[in-house]
């Protein structure tokens, strides 16, 4: 299928972001719909939550057929739920948050499905049409720092690594404080930059951003939880153990 995309000279005819003075230079419309646009992303997303259920499914199948003396369980709920939200982190940070990293500077000018996310998404934040210096930062960090931490929570899970609960910490609170200061910034400036429609400020701007607030929140104190437990045992061992009296 050909794609027709329709330059628009900013001067003659306004986009339709806010504030409508921001400078948007080749801005280009969208070829999808909105609704288009969040089938697209929401079979994308489903494509990785397949892979992430064949992970488990071969982790588990591997832990039941496995040799050694102390044998592992399969995973339990807390962990599938794991790989199934940081495979899906993985994913947007690297391609989505890493699409609008690389091409910030003439994302309005290309005509593809994650230009149209992100004009779509840019209804709530024209941050992200702008080259906003902050954004491009900020997501910059996210798509090499959360992605990298992402990838080995999963992999950490499926193998039983010991480093899967301080690469789930680190990703969580990068998550975290990353969000957080990308919804404060624009609540300081009164949400200027989001369309006033109650549609894209609440379901994309809120809705879609929170659950980087609630998850990371969980998973930090998830693996906060299991690491303090680790430290307690390793020294309630280590100082329990009698010493060697010295010989005469």
């Amino acid at each position: 299928m050909t794609e027709h995309t329709e330059h628009i000279d900013n001067q003659s005819i306004k986009h339709p972001y806010y504030p409508q003075d921001a400078t948007i230079n080749g801005y280009v419309v969208s070829t999808r719909s909105s609704v288009e646009i969040l089938v697209s992303l929401a079979l994308m997303v489903i494509a990785v939550l397949i892979s992430a259920f064949v992970i488990i499914s071969r982790t588990n199948s591997s832990r039941k057929n496995q040799t050694r003396v102390i044998k592992l369980g399969p995973l339990s709920f807390a962990d599938k739920f794991a790989v199934y939200w940081f495979s899906v982190c993985a994913f947007i940070h690297l391609v989505i948050e890493g699409y609008f990293v690389y091409f910030n500077k003439d994302l309005t000018s290309r005509s593809n499905l994650l230009s149209d996310l992100w004009r779509e998404y840019a209804l709530s934040d024209s941050r992200y049409l702008t080259s906003d210096p902050f954004t491009v930062i900020m997501e910059a960090i996210t798509a090499v720092f959360d992605t990298i931490m992402s990838i080995l929570v999963v992999y950490g899970i499926s193998n039983n690594s010991s480093f899967r609960h301080i690469a789930q910490i680190c990703c969580s609170l990068a998550q975290l404080y990353g969000n957080v200061i990308y919804l404060t910034t624009n609540y300081f400036e009164n949400f200027k930059f989001t369309h006033p429609d109650p549609y894209y400020f609440w379901f994309y701007f809120v809705f879609m951003n929170s659950f980087w607030i609630f998850f990371p929140i969980y998973f930090f104190f998830s693996s906060w939880s299991q690491l303090s437990k680790s430290v307690s045992i390793s020294n309630h061992v280590v100082y329990s153990f009698p010493k060697n009296k010295k010989s005469n």
